[in-house]
């Protein structure tokens, strides 16, 4: 089954270069997530977006899961984990996501499932 065509609710871009260019390399695909301060989905959510924009879809897909986890009815949450399931190659993950997604009211999963012709 092909990929489905989508694109992550309003990514977080990367954070700015430091000030300095003295102070040496830094990284640029090595995200920190203080993941002992994050208590709520929307938390989740920002940390798995800023992730995804970086290139780190098992981070962001583990983020998207604690949203989940904390607020299983949250349409975002779903959506996101859906969009980088399909990223990573698991569609049937990703489709099942989106259906869950738009079974909660989120428009652009339904845009989504409607776009490919799926069932919710």
């Amino acid at each position: 089954m092909p990929p489905v065509r989508v694109t992550a609710d309003k990514p977080v871009p990367p954070p700015p270069p430091p000030a300095s260019a003295s102070a040496g390399p830094v990284p640029t695909r090595t995200p920190v997530f203080p993941e002992a301060s994050i208590a709520t989905a929307d938390g989740w959510i920002k940390t798995g977006k800023a992730a995804y924009v970086a290139g780190h879809f098992d981070q962001a897909a583990g983020a998207f899961s604690k949203a989940v986890a904390l607020d299983p009815g949250n349409g975002a949450a779903l959506y996101n984990l859906g969009v980088v399931r399909n990223k990573t190659g698991d569609t049937p993950g990703a489709i099942d996501c989106f259906k869950q997604a738009a079974g909660v009211g989120h428009e652009r999963a339904k845009k989504v499932l409607a776009s490919q012709n799926i069932d919710r």
